[in-house]
């Protein structure tokens, strides 16, 4: 090989080293939009992110151009180890190194996530509707499945089996959560919320009560998923009672709703034929737990409910409650508003 070939090599090897150098300068220390319009975008982190991982989410957050040049530099700065779990604001006026530097740092937000738990959620929907707010959930359901009380002696546990989930104690509520917070932190905020809710008198009648509090929890779960307003709530609580008491079937829609994952006011003949303890056509008494995370209104109901002698009801499609005294007239009533 001649010198001159040599001497072109080397250029030419030169020349893509300093394109390479360039290149890299430039998605490094140059941030992706250099305009005046600024792009504030708030990305998580979970715990056990990869460097690939974390660079693909900012790149599909138009964030960087380089997924490649973010991880060279997270390993070149020897902070690629160090990037935190969090949930961050960025920007793509930031540089790739402002970038590493900022989650390496982990300078999460430290504004509280406002999360808002609306009556009749199950802990499936809560679980969603924390992830949509960028809270760690990662294990939330474990946690919920595991109902671990820690060996709380709360009048709120009286009755709970020991391997029943948290279903039925996630208050809703208006919640304020650090972007850091734990699923269990989480849970158990929901929890002491339910628990600071009951008052010493409240805590009188629960103690008094033929229901522990967990079957308060139960039926207060169905009743909020049957009717809406607290003066029908506490009708319903009267006619629900006097069922447990005769033995008679609760004939509750919304249990049978709960097994067939329907969200109808009418359920189908098969859907009432349906073979769980949860189907309270089929099986008279409570099913085994709340379906759901009743509001303040629905767990009051229970334990204020109105006596009368209406024996039946039904839910037009409307969403009201219709109440019959014997089941002749249940029947006019379906008649009259399902033909």
């Amino acid at each position: 090989m001649n010198k001159k070939r040599i001497i072109i090599i080397c250029v030419a090897i030169v020349g893509v080293m300093c394109m390479a150098v360039s290149w890299f300068a430039v998605q490094i220390y140059v941030p992706k939009n250099d305009t005046d319009a600024v792009s504030i975008t708030r990305i998580q982190i979970t715990s056990g992110s990869s460097v690939s991982m974390i660079s693909h989410d900012l790149q599909a957050a138009h964030i960087i151009r380089s997924p490649l040049a973010f991880r060279m530099y997270a390993m070149l700065s020897g902070k690629s180890q160090q990037l935190q779990a969090g949930v961050y604001e960025v920007s793509d006026h930031q540089s790739v190194r402002d970038l590493v530097d900022l989650i390496a740092a982990g300078k999460v937000i430290d504004t509280q996530v406002k999360v808002t738990v609306v009556e009749g959620k199950t802990a499936a929907d809560i679980e969603e509707k924390l992830s949509q707010s960028f809270l760690f959930v990662d294990n939330f359901d474990e946690i919920i499945e595991a109902g671990d009380t820690e060996g709380s002696s709360s009048i709120i546990f009286q009755g709970k089996p020991k391997k029943a989930s948290f279903e039925g104690y996630l208050f809703p509520e208006t919640y304020k959560f650090f972007p850091n917070a734990t699923s269990h932190d989480i849970v158990w905020k929901m929890i002491n919320t339910l628990d600071e809710k009951i008052t010493d008198e409240m805590r009188t009648q629960i103690a008094q009560s033929d229901l522990s509090f967990y079957e308060i929890l139960t039926l207060a779960s169905i009743i909020e998923k049957e009717v809406r307003t607290p003066e029908e709530r506490r009708v319903v609580a009267g006619i629900f009672l006097q069922r447990l008491a005769d033995n008679y079937p609760l004939e509750s829609d919304a249990t049978v709703n709960y097994v067939t994952h329907k969200g109808t006011t009418r359920p189908s003949h098969d859907d009432l034929l349906v073979e769980s303890l949860y189907n309270t056509y089929t099986h008279a008494g409570l099913p085994p737990g709340p379906i759901c995370n009743p509001g303040w209104s629905a767990i009051t109901a229970v334990l204020d409910p109105v006596e009368s002698d209406y024996y039946f009801f039904l839910t037009t499609p409307d969403g009201i409650a219709v109440f019959s005294k014997t089941y002749e007239e249940h029947l006019q009533n379906k008649a009259k508003y399902y033909p």
